[in-house]
């Protein structure tokens, strides 16, 4: 909207509001839960194979065209779609075909399509194995993008391996000095054991160089919400470095499961 300042359509009298998006429940963001007991051996079953009894829900996200105005998901291993609630699922046309509809518009999920069908089954086995979307003849060839909730009956604990000994050679000036840390490039880090620092940035650091390792602490980047890579952060009043580092660590590889 424009207005040409001095003519008619300029009102300096009434109240303009700006609306801003706000983030609520922020403090409700975090990934770890508190146990039922302040002692635990193991969250593994011993009459089930020793497979965990752990159960969580998350979201997926799926692309599908819309043949005859509809589409089939199958959810992975262990996994089922849960029953309808438009505010566990979404759905966005992503391309357009030949029928209603433009890109961006966003589904409902609630009720029956034009042809008076179901827009929202659950099927297979288990039930909700499947979930069928039909939005009827009028969206056929229409591409979608659907995120959806799944739940998750049994989740493996991932398996981990101490990788011991690691290096990691930080070639240039803007790594080495980089704002949020030098980044160590693993998750899980449990250790740094050394930190040279070679001459300049033009070769290559080696355990022969000089040995820095206290001018860091390791960040190893895991908070209660996310969990990131691990980084060396230069100590408050230490020197930065001048010279190719030579970073040896430790870390936990990881292997299969959840």
């Amino acid at each position: 909207m424009s207005a040409a300042v001095g003519s008619s359509d300029v009102t300096s009298t009434v109240s303009c509001n700006r609306t801003r998006t706000k983030l609520t429940n922020s403090n409700k963001n975090t990934a770890i839960f508190k146990l039922p007991y302040s002692k635990i051996k193991t969250l593994k079953t011993a009459a089930n194979s020793s497979l965990t009894d752990t159960n969580f829900t998350v979201r997926r996200a799926f692309v599908a065209s819309l043949s005859s105005g509809a589409a089939t998901l199958t959810a992975g291993t262990d996994e089922t779609f849960t029953s309808l609630d438009e505010g566990d699922f979404t759905v966005s046309l992503t391309a357009a075909g030949s029928g209603s509809g433009t890109v961006g518009d966003v589904l409902s999920l609630t009720g029956n399509n034009h042809e008076g069908d179901a827009i929202f089954v659950l099927g297979g086995s288990p039930t909700g194995k499947t979930l069928q979307l039909d939005f009827g003849a009028n969206y056929a060839g229409h591409k979608v993008k659907i995120l959806a909730t799944v739940s998750r009956s049994v989740a493996g604990s991932k398996s981990k391996s101490l990788s011991s000994n690691q290096t990691l050679q930080v070639a240039t000036s803007a790594l080495a000095n980089a704002p949020g840390g030098v980044s160590i490039g693993k998750a899980d880090v449990t250790k740094v054991n050394a930190v040279y620092m070679a001459a300049d940035f033009s070769t290559n650091a080696t355990s022969s160089n000089t040995n820095v390792t206290d001018r860091f602490d390791l960040d190893t980047g895991q908070r209660d919400n996310f969990y990131d890579i691990g980084r060396l952060k230069l100590k408050t009043g230490a020197l930065a470095p001048t010279g190719r580092l030579l970073i040896d660590f430790n870390f936990l590889s990881h292997g299969t499961g959840d």
